[in-house]
């Protein structure tokens, strides 16, 4: 769907799946400044901004973002930072169970539904 929009939004065919990259390249990018600054402020407080950039960005609907390429490449960049956020929700579930039971709080958090899609 990423690169439909893309193509749609650009007459340079060639930049269709760069709203794609961006969605890709912008967890990597920020997993580790997230983690170190849950580290700091706690995971709580973390978890928390992640969910107000996912509000900020669903309140306005990413209309005026995907008015252009490189505003549509910002939001999916937005939304990879989110992701990135989300990702730490495995480690909080091992901080928080029981030492018998995290193996399986790790893996019922990852195999499971990703907050805030759907």
């Amino acid at each position: 769907m990423n690169g439909l929009i893309g193509y749609a939004l650009t007459d340079t065919k060639t930049l269709a799946t760069f709203g794609a990259t961006t969605y890709v390249l912008a967890p990597r990018w920020r997993t580790m400044p997230a983690s170190l600054w849950m580290g700091r402020v706690g995971r709580r407080r973390g978890f928390m901004t992640g969910a107000a950039i996912n509000i900020a960005l669903r309140r306005g609907r990413g209309r005026p973002l995907a008015a252009e390429l490189p505003l549509f490449c910002v939001a999916t960049a937005i939304i990879g930072v989110y992701n990135a956020i989300g990702l730490q929700y495995r480690f909080a579930a091992a901080e928080v169970a029981a030492p018998a039971f995290r193996a399986k709080a790790i893996s019922l958090r990852a195999g499971g539904r990703h907050p805030g899609r759907g």
